[in-house]
C-alpha cells in the first residue's frame, strides 16, 4: 500500500512541476537588444506613391551586430528621406522592413519585423546625422509574437551609414535560443 502512496505522491509532484513549468513558459520576458550597424547606401531612386512630397528613396544594405544573443542580422531595404516641414536643415527618415538572421537550431532564416522613424540634420561635407526609434512587431521562429523598441543614436548617413541601437525585445515565450 505504501507503494501506491509513493506513486500518488510522485504523480502529484510531477504534475505540480509541469504546471509550474507551463506557467513560466507562458510568461513574457524582456531581453536587451543592442548593438551597432553599418551599411552601404545605393544611388537614390524615385519616390513611390504615398511617400512625402520631395522625398527620395535610398537602397540601404546593412549588417548589424546585436550582441551574443542575436548575433549578426541583415537588414536590406529602402530608406525614405523627406525634407522637414519645420526646419530647412532637417530631414525625416522612415523605413519599414525586417532584420534577418539564421537561428542556431538549424531552422531557416529568422526575421524580426520593424519600422523606423527618425530625424536627421544635414551636416555639410558629412551627410546626415540622425537619431530615431525602431519599433519591433513580431516575426518568424524565435521572434514570433515579439514586440519592443530600440533607440537609434549616433547615426551618420551619406555614401555609407552607421548607427547604434539600444532597446528591449519582449517575448511571449522562452525560445530566445539563437
Amino acid at each position: 500500500m505504501s507503494r501506491h502512496h509513493g506513486s500518488a505522491l510522485q504523480l502529484t509532484l510531477a504534475l505540480a512541476g509541469s504546471v509550474a513549468m507551463l506557467a513560466a513558459c507562458s510568461e513574457s520576458f524582456d531581453n536587451p537588444f543592442e548593438g551597432t550597424c553599418s551599411a552601404s547606401v545605393g544611388a537614390p531612386v524615385a519616390s513611390q506613391p504615398g511617400d512625402p512630397a520631395g522625398s527620395t528613396r535610398y537602397p540601404v544594405m546593412s549588417t548589424c551586430v546585436a550582441g551574443p544573443t542575436f548575433g549578426t542580422l541583415r537588414n536590406d531595404g529602402e530608406w525614405v528621406v523627406a525634407p522637414s516641414t519645420t526646419d530647412p536643415d532637417s530631414v525625416v527618415i522612415t523605413f519599414s522592413g525586417t532584420y534577418t538572421g539564421t537561428s542556431i537550431n538549424g531552422g531557416g532564416p529568422t526575421t524580426l519585423n520593424l519600422t523606423f522613424s527618425g530625424l536627421g540634420e544635414i551636416v555639410p561635407n558629412q551627410g546626415i546625422t540622425f537619431v530615431g526609434t525602431e519599433t519591433f512587431h513580431g516575426g518568424t521562429e524565435i521572434f514570433d509574437g515579439c514586440s519592443g523598441s530600440a533607440r537609434v543614436m549616433n547615426g551618420v548617413f551619406g555614401s555609407g551609414a552607421q548607427w547604434e541601437f539600444n532597446g528591449t525585445l519582449t517575448a511571449n515565450n522562452n525560445e530566445f535560443e539563437w
